[in-house]
């Protein structure tokens, strides 16, 4: 029967569960009443590390790895830390101070592959599909973003107003096939399965012009040439506009226009590898994305980065959650 006193119990516990350390639990006991004290609870905290309870035991070591994608990821610059991903990424390992946990920056590739091998990592950096379901594991969603559309100047708003529907969207494949502008698009990139489907569709049957950068960031490169007049639309995320147009100071010169081919809006999670080693982690990620107060988090830090003039979009595309894909 275990004592009252919450030394003595300790002291039982031990004694009651791990024979290596019975013989000092015996030695501290027989000490109890005596004045050394400090002596006392050293011994004890001693057989508690023994016993790997979690006050006294260091979680395995975690790497975080984060690209350079900005708003979401920013790792250089006046704003580094300060994009949305960051932020949720900082507020959720604050309320997880157990797990050590060391930031890498890598590239896109590298991060997948290493990954892959196994390890203990986590990241914040994937969108949850069938062939990453293979080597991670994906929380529930702590948010959503609006996908990837069209990008034009907004001097030829009302061009493609002709092409939008009632909800202010645009078909693509309508668009691709009637008008005879030049489309903008990144090589190294993927904009989801059926906007790539139409444009290498497009592209094999030359029915329409389309432009291809193939340098690294190639968003950046494709908004210089919108704003140049040397393509006449473009594909990217609307939050990447609001960002790269601030660097490059084309702020108020470009206008974002929904996609029939995209969905309503795309899931953020975080994920890691399936370790046994980052067993405890991603538990504590998939209950602090389940909170309302992270969700709320990273809708205020992500509707900063979206032009005003889509908030009431997100806002109600967000009421209406039975669309998503994936919950």
């Amino acid at each position: 029967m275990l004592l009252s006193n919450p030394y003595r119990s300790a002291i039982d516990l031990a004694m009651l569960t791990t024979s290596p350390i019975v013989g000092l639990a015996r030695r501290a006991r027989a000490r109890a009443g005596a004045e050394n004290i400090a002596w006392f609870r050293r011994a004890i905290r001693v057989m508690l590390m023994g016993l790997c309870l979690p006050a006294f035991c260091a979680a395995e070591p975690v790497i975080w790895f984060k690209q350079n994608l900005p708003p979401s990821m920013i790792v250089e610059g006046p704003s580094k830390g300060l994009g949305y991903g960051d932020q949720i990424v900082d507020y959720v390992l604050h309320n997880l101070p157990q797990y050590q946990v060391t930031f890498t920056e890598v590239p896109h590739v590298r991060e997948e592959q290493t990954m892959k091998r196994g390890g203990a990592y986590c990241t914040r950096d994937f969108m949850k599909s069938a062939d990453r379901d293979a080597f991670l594991r994906f929380t529930v969603p702590v948010g959503f973003v609006l996908p990837v559309g069209l990008i034009v100047r907004t001097e030829d708003k009302a061009r493609y107003d002709r092409y939008a529907d009632a909800n202010h969207t645009i078909h693509l494949e309508r668009l691709l096939s009637s008008d005879p502008g030049t489309l903008g698009v990144a090589a190294l990139r993927k904009y989801g399965t059926a906007a790539d489907n139409l444009i290498a569709q497009v592209r094999a049957t030359q029915a329409r012009k389309i432009s291809i950068v193939y340098e690294d960031g190639g968003t950046a490169t494709l908004l210089k040439m919108l704003d140049a007049h040397h393509i006449d639309e473009m594909l990217a995320y609307p939050t990447e506009e609001t960002y790269l147009s601030a660097e490059l100071g084309t702020r108020g010169h470009f206008y974002f226009y929904p996609i029939a081919e995209a969905p309503l809006l795309v899931s953020v999670r975080f994920s890691c590898t399936k370790q046994a080693t980052t067993d405890g982690i991603f538990s504590g990620l998939d209950i602090q994305a389940k909170s309302a107060a992270s969700q709320n988090v990273f809708q205020a830090d992500y509707e900063r980065w979206l032009p005003p003039y889509l908030l009431p979009l997100y806002r109600t595309r967000l009421k209406d959650d039975s669309k998503i894909p994936g919950l």
